[in-house]
C-alpha cells in the first residue's frame, strides 16, 4: 500500500520537481566528470600531476558540504509545497513516522532517477573534460566511450553522504511536526515579517559604508598581507548581510516618502510584494551573494591561470632549448641524440654575454615599480645587462620566420617583452648613442616578438641588447644556449624520452634540477656550421654599475644571486623549450581544474536556491493574480508584473558579488601567479581583464539559463 502511494506521488510530483531534478543531475554529472580524472589512464601519463588526485578529492569534500546544504534546502522547499497534502495524510490517520517515511522514500526515488541521469550525462561530460586536460598538455585525445566503475562508486559515495544527511534532517523535522504546522507551514514567518518595522534606513546606509570599506581595504592593500585581505573580506561579507537585512525597510521608507511615484502604474504592488519577499529571505540573499562572489572569483582565477600559462608557453618559441651555464660548449652530441628521434628543422648555438652596465636593468626595474610588480632577482646573470651578437640574433629571427630588419653595423638594438617596449623606445630615442664595452653605438630600434624571454634561462630575462659581433670581444659569456625548431610539434610524452640520458630538466621558479643526469662533453660550440665565438667563462663576479651607484637591495640581490648560481651550476645542463615550459606549469593547470569545478558547483547551488525561492509562493501568487484580474488588470499586465518581480529577485544579489569578485580576480591572480608561483614580471594586465570577462560571461550564461528556466516554470505555474 505504502509502496504504491510512494510510486504514485513520485510520478505525480515529478513535474513540480523538474528544476530540482535537473540541478541534482547537473551536480552528479560534474562530480563524475571531475573525479574521472583521477582514474583516467591517459591523464595518469601526464607529467608532474601527482597532486591532481589529492586536489580533486579535497575539492570534492568541500563540494559535498555545499551540495548537502543545497539538497537540505530544496527538500525543505518540497516539504513546504506539499504541506497541505501531508496534513491530509495526518488527518487520515497516518502517523508522523509513516508520513516521514513516505516523504523520505519519494525523495529517494526522485534522487535515484536524478543520479542515474546525472551519471549518464557525467560519462559524456568526463570525455570532454579529459579532452580539455589533454589538450592543455599537447596530448592527443583518443575518442571513445568508456565507463569508470571506480569513478561511479566514488560519485555514489559522495552523493549518498550529502543526500542521506539532508533527508535525515527533514525526517526528524517531520516526526516532530504538528497538524497545525503542516496546515500553515507556508505562513509561519508572515506574522513576524508583518510585525517587523521599517525602522532601519540607517542600517542600510551603514551597510553600504561597511561594504565600501571592505573593498577599499582590498584595493589599497592588494594581497599585501593575509590579514589585510581577510579583514577586507570580513567587512564585505558583513556589509552584504546588513544590506540585505535593511534594504526592505529602506525601500518601504522610500515608498512612504514618494507617494506620487508609489501610486503610479503598478509600482506599489511590485515593491510591496518584493520587499515582503526580501524580508523572508534576507539571510539567504546574503549567502547567495557570497556564493556568487566566490563562484566568479574561482572561475576568474582559474581562467587567469589558464590564459597566463598558455601565453607563457606561446612566448617560449623554440621547441628545444639547452642551456650550459658558465660559458660555451659543444652541443653537437646533444643535437645528434635529439635528431635520432626528432628531426631538427633548424638550430643555432650561441652565447648570452654580460657586461657591467645596468642602463636597461634600471629601466626594467622602473617599469616594474610603475606596474606595481617589483620582483627581486636571485640570479646573478640578470643583475646587469645581457647582450647577444647581431649575427646570432638575425639567424634566430630567420629560424623563427620573423621579418629580417635592416640593421646597421655600428648600432645596437633591444628585443624585449611587449610591456617594456614603451620604456625602452623612449630611452633609445632620447639617448641617441649608447656606450657598450668601450664602443659608441647608435641607438636603434626595439623589437618585441615572442623570443623565449619569459623563462628563468633564455634570451635574457624580459630583454636582451643586440650589439655588433665585435662589441662582445672581451665580454664574459654568462651562459651558452642551443635552440632548435623541430619539423613536427612535440609533446611531453615524446620529449620525456630525452631525459633518460644527458639532459636535465630545469625546475622553473627555483632553479633546482628535477633529476640528476650526467652532462655530455664540453668544448667549442658547433651547430649548423656556425661555431660560437670563444669568450671568458661567466664567473658572475664584479657585477657593478658604471653609470650609477648600486642600491643596497641590489647589493644584497647580487650576493644572493652569486650564491644561487654557484649552487645550481656544477655539472648540469638544462633542458627548456615549449614542453618544459608547459610541464613546469602543470600545477597551474591542476589549479584551473579544481577552481572551475568549485565555481560551477557554487553557481549551480546559488542559482538553484534562488530559483526555489522564486517558485515557492506559487499558490499565493495565484490568489493575488486572481484578485488583480478581478480589479481590472489584464493577463499581459499581470504577467509583466510577475516577470519584473522575478527579474528584481535574480538581479539583487549580483552587483555586490560581481564588484568584489572582479577586484579579487585582478589582485588575487596577480599575487598568485606573479609572486607566489614566481612567474615573469612583465606580462601586462590585459590577460587579467580577459579572465574577468570570461568569468563574468560564463556566470551570466549559466545564470541566464536558470533565469529562463524559472521564468518558464513560473508561467506554467500561474497557468
Amino acid at each position: 500500500m505504502l509502496g504504491k502511494l510512494v510510486l504514485r506521488n513520485a510520478k505525480r510530483q515529478l513535474g513540480d520537481y523538474v528544476l530540482y531534478f535537473i540541478t541534482i543531475s547537473c551536480a552528479v554529472a560534474c562530480m563524475y566528470a571531475y573525479n574521472a580524472l583521477i582514474f583516467s589512464e591517459q591523464v595518469k601519463r601526464l607529467p608532474r600531476l601527482e597532486i591532481l588526485p589529492l586536489m580533486v578529492i579535497a575539492t570534492s569534500l568541500l563540494i559535498i558540504l555545499v551540495l548537502g546544504w543545497l539538497v537540505s534546502y530544496m527538500t525543505g522547499y518540497m516539504l513546504r509545497k506539499r504541506s497541505r497534502e501531508l496534513s491530509i495524510y495526518m488527518v487520515s490517520g497516518l502517523s508522523n513516522r509513516t508520513i516521514a517515511g513516505l516523504f523520505l522514500y519519494e525523495n529517494l526515488m526522485i534522487a535515484g532517477m536524478a543520479f542515474v541521469f546525472g551519471l549518464l550525462a557525467g560519462i559524456l561530460l568526463s570525455r570532454l573534460v579529459e579532452a580539455a586536460v589533454l589538450r592543455m598538455f599537447g596530448m592527443t585525445f583518443t575518442l571513445g566511450f568508456s565507463v569508470s566503475f571506480q569513478t561511479a562508486g566514488v560519485t555514489l559515495l559522495y552523493f549518498d553522504g550529502m543526500y542521506l544527511f539532508a533527508l535525515h534532517k527533514n525526517k526528524r523535522r517531520l516526526r516532530k511536526i504538528r497538524l497545525y504546522d503542516l496546515l500553515y507551514y507556508d505562513r509561519q514567518n508572515e506574522g513576524r515579517l508583518l510585525k517587523q518595522k521599517s525602522s532601519f534606513p540607517g542600517v542600510f546606509i551603514l551597510s553600504l559604508l561597511v561594504y565600501a570599506l571592505g573593498n577599499m581595504l582590498i584595493i589599497l592593500r592588494p594581497m599585501g598581507k593575509g590579514y589585510d585581505v581577510l579583514l577586507g573580506l570580513a567587512f564585505v561579507v558583513t556589509g552584504l548581510f546588513a544590506f540585505f537585512f535593511s534594504v526592505p525597510s529602506f525601500l518601504a521608507s522610500q515608498l512612504e516618502k514618494r507617494k506620487g511615484w508609489a501610486y503610479r502604474k503598478n509600482h506599489l504592488i511590485i515593491f510591496r510584494e518584493f520587499t515582503s519577499k526580501l524580508r523572508s529571505m534576507s539571510v539567504v540573499l546574503g549567502i547567495l551573494s557570497v556564493l556568487f562572489m566566490l563562484a566568479v572569483f574561482f572561475f576568474g582565477t582559474g581562467a587567469a591561470a589558464r590564459i597566463f600559462a598558455d601565453r607563457s608557453v606561446e612566448l617560449n618559441v623554440f621547441d628545444i632549448m639547452i642551456l650550459h651555464p658558465g660559458g660555451m660548449m659543444d652541443f653537437s652530441a646533444y643535437e645528434k641524440r635529439i635528431g635520432e628521434s626528432f628531426p631538427i628543422q633548424k638550430s643555432c648555438s650561441y652565447g648570452i654575454y654580460g657586461w657591467e652596465s645596468r642602463k636597461f636593468f634600471s629601466l626594467r626595474r622602473q617599469a616594474a615599480q610603475e606596474l606595481e610588480k617589483p620582483q627581486r632577482l636571485i640570479y646573478a646573470e640578470y643583475l646587469s645587462d645581457t647582450y647577444m651578437k647581431q649575427s646570432d640574433y638575425l639567424y634566430l629571427r630567420q629560424m623563427l620566420g620573423y621579418e629580417i630588419p635592416e640593421v646597421y653595423e655600428n648600432s645596437c638594438y633591444v628585443h624585449c617583452t611587449p610591456s617594456l617596449v614603451g620604456k625602452f623606445s623612449d630611452y633609445m630615442e632620447k639617448a641617441g648613442t649608447i656606450e657598450v664595452n668601450g664602443y659608441e653605438l647608435n641607438a636603434g630600434g626595439v623589437f618585441s616578438e615572442p623570443f623565449s624571454q619569459n623563462d628563468t634561462y633564455g634570451n635574457g630575462l624580459d630583454y636582451v641588447v643586440v650589439v655588433p659581433d665585435k662589441v662582445t670581444d672581451g665580454m664574459e659569456i654568462r651562459y651558452g644556449l642551443y635552440a632548435a625548431v623541430t619539423e613536427q610539434p612535440l609533446n611531453s610524452a615524446e620529449l620525456e624520452q630525452l631525459t633518460d640520458g644527458g639532459l636535465v630538466l630545469l625546475d622553473r621558479g627555483n632553479g633546482k634540477s628535477v633529476s640528476q643526469w650526467k652532462s655530455v662533453s664540453q668544448g667549442k660550440s658547433v651547430s649548423e656550421g656556425r661555431p660560437a665565438s670563444p669568450g671568458k667563462s661567466a664567473s658572475c663576479e664584479g657585477l657593478t654599475s658604471r653609470d650609477e651607484s648600486v642600491p643596497p637591495d641590489d647589493l644584497l640581490s647580487m650576493e644572493t644571486g652569486r650564491a644561487v648560481t654557484s649552487l645550481i651550476y656544477p655539472d648540469k645542463d638544462y633542458l627548456s623549450g615549449k614542453w618544459v615550459q608547459k610541464e613546469s606549469l602543470s600545477q597551474i593547470y591542476v589549479l584551473l581544474i579544481c577552481l572551475v569545478y568549485l565555481s560551477v558547483i557554487l553557481e549551480i547551488t546559488g542559482a538553484a536556491i534562488l530559483a526555489t525561492q522564486a517558485l515557492s509562493d506559487g499558490e499565493k501568487k495565484k490568489r493575488r493574480n486572481s484578485i488583480l484580474g478581478q480589479l481590472g488588470m489584464s493577463g499581459k499586465q499581470i504577467a509583466r508584473l510577475d516577470n519584473r518581480q522575478l527579474m528584481l529577485l535574480f538581479l539583487l544579489p549580483l552587483p555586490p558579488a560581481l564588484i568584489t569578485s572582479g577586484r579579487l580576480i585582478y589582485d588575487g591572480a596577480r599575487k598568485l601567479l606573479l609572486d607566489t608561483l614566481g612567474m615573469p614580471v612583465f606580462t601586462g594586465n590585459m590577460w587579467i581583464w580577459q579572465a574577468v570577462a570570461m568569468a563574468v560571461g560564463f556566470f551570466a550564461a549559466l545564470y541566464g539559463i536558470y533565469y529562463g528556466a524559472v521564468r518558464m516554470a513560473a508561467e506554467k505555474q500561474m497557468g
